[in-house]
């Protein structure tokens, strides 16, 4: 079934489904009869087991066909056509035929007549003409046919296996599977008939063809058949799972032997090797003839031909190498015949000259020891000068370190301080368009003038005056407190150039200008 058409959930109930158990690494076939979300999918399979499947994933599940909306007719129809593609047909060799027409009875088959106690409906078997005198062909019993429900539950009716007795056993597991709802049908319908097609030969008359009855869609089993057919199973996995064992165990085993046996292999191979290789008197040989002689010596000729020519071409090598060797001693000897005499020593003078130094070292360290302390003194104020010069020096170069942070530093804030000063310039124009333009005194001028008659009286012209003056520094380097009123009526009185005690503004800018160059 494609996965495009895989139901979900509840409607998976009643679809036939082939479920994989990875137990026993097979597939069985079953009906999905009831859904859970907390279980998964309840399966009834077709040898009576029941079990819960969680998941219905494509590979743990397959969903064959759905069960629900088709007859019984219909689903027994599918199976025949399913069974006869499963069941081996049986050869015409297996079927007992019968000793003669006349001795032949099937009144007591079993077939003919059905009752059940638990229908109210019969359903009778078609019976042959009358005018046909040939025997119906034999049924096919199952071995186990008396485990069946359907013989079960109706008493009335003969036993068949004692009426028909069947020349095929067929193994259990040979059993067909089928659907558990096609179990409900009427017991009517479950006859044992002759397949389709199958034909007898009776003995001594013509060949007839059987007339096709329904083919039985299910055979039924009762549970305890099914739980000691499950027992059998599973005494015989057992047994299996042993052997198994048993043979894994003697597997090991085996390759214990093979390892030990490979090791002794390797000992024994070792052994002979080292045997091999032992020296061991030659054994006796026998006179040689003259070819032998012949051909022996002309094989010693022609090695030792070759080993002559092997060492021809070696001492061919080691005469150009002695050649080089040559030609580098004499440019060696060149090199030092061009030395001046002092620098060509041999090895008797320079261990000569060695040995005439070290006489002297020792000479010097005992005119040393021999010193006076005075000497020892001097060593020691000069060994502490050099220190306070090395330390001298380590100074210098941390000055230097020093000096060159801070002239960063300077450097870093001269940068700064261009900008201010072009800042400081551009205020000192605009101050000084400011005060030309006398907007500040004419501000101070009609803030003081409260009758605003354009004249300041002596009091009024003080007040301004201390408000717009700047305090200067004395001489001890502190701010002064300030314009004194004694200097701002000197001032007032220059500045009254009419006599009427009485100050204009042009008077005012003229007071001013006078007390700020002061």
């Amino acid at each position: 079934m494609s996965g495009s058409l895989r139901p979900e959930g509840q409607d998976a109930v009643g679809w036939r489904v082939r479920v994989f158990w990875e137990d026993e690494e097979c597939w069985f076939d079953g009906v999905v009869t009831e859904y859970t979300e907390g279980k998964g999918y309840f399966v009834i399979y077709d040898d009576g087991d029941e079990k819960w499947q969680e998941t219905n994933d494509i590979e743990s599940m397959e969903f064959v066909s759905n069960t629900i909306g088709i007859s019984v007719e219909a689903r027994m129809a599918n199976v025949n056509v399913e069974e006869q593609a499963k069941v081996v047909e049986m050869p015409f060799a297996t079927l007992a035929p019968p000793e003669s027409p006349e001795k032949t009875n099937y009144s007591d088959d079993g077939f003919d007549h059905h009752e059940d106690n638990n229908e109210s409906h019969e359903s009778p078997t078609p019976k042959a003409p009358p005018e046909a005198e040939e025997p119906a062909l034999p049924v096919l019993a199952e071995a186990d046919e008396v485990d069946s429900p359907r013989n079960k539950s109706s008493p009335g009716t003969p036993n068949s296996s004692e009426g028909l007795k069947s020349t095929v056993e067929r193994e259990p597991q040979e059993q067909p599977k089928f659907d558990k709802e096609l179990a409900v049908g009427p017991p009517s319908s479950m006859q044992l008939t002759a397949r389709d097609g199958m034909t007898l030969r009776k003995a001594g008359g013509p060949q007839k063809k059987a007339k096709p009855k329904p083919i039985p869609g299910l055979f039924y089993r009762d549970k305890e058949t099914l739980v000691e057919m499950k027992a059998k199973l599973e005494a015989r996995k057992k047994a299996l799972s042993d052997e198994l064992a048993r043979l894994k165990t003697e597997v090991s085993a085996a390759e214990s032997t093979s390892v030990t046996l490979k090791q002794t292999i390797a000992d024994l191979t070792t052994k002979l090797t080292v045997a091999q290789l032992q020296t061991r008197p030659a054994p006796p040989t026998k006179p040689q003839s003259v070819d032998e002689q012949m051909l022996e010596l002309e094989v010693k000729k022609r090695l030792m031909i070759k080993e002559t020519n092997e060492l021809k071409a070696a001492m061919v090598d080691v005469k150009k190498r002695v050649d080089e060797r040559k030609k580098k001693l004499q440019a060696a000897q060149a090199e030092l015949n061009s030395l001046p005499d002092y620098c060509r020593y041999t090895l008797a003078e320079a261990e000569i000259e060695k040995t005439n130094l070290l006489k002297l070292k020792a000479s010097l360290e005992a005119e040393l020891r021999e010193q006076s302390p005075a000497a020892v003194a001097e060593t020691a104020e000069a060994a502490r000068l050099k220190q306070e010069l090395v330390d001298c020096d380590t100074r210098m170069q941390s000055l230097k370190a020093e000096s060159r942070y801070w002239k960063r530093l300077l450097e870093q804030e001269l940068a700064k301080i261009e900008p201010l000063k072009a800042r400081h310039a551009s205020i000192q124009a605009q101050l000084a368009r400011f005060r030309e333009s006398k907007t500040l005194l004419r501000v101070a001028f009609d803030h003081i003038d409260v009758d605003k008659n354009g004249t300041l009286s002596l009091d009024e012209t003080v007040q301004v005056l201390k408000m717009l003056v700047p305090p200067t520094p004395n001489d001890s380097g502190d701010a002064d407190v300030g314009v004194t009123d004694d200097r701002v009526r000197a001032y007032f009185a220059q500045s009254d150039t009419n006599h009427d005690q009485r100050v204009d503004f042009n008077e005012f800018c003229l007071a001013f200008e006078r007390l700020c160059k002061t």
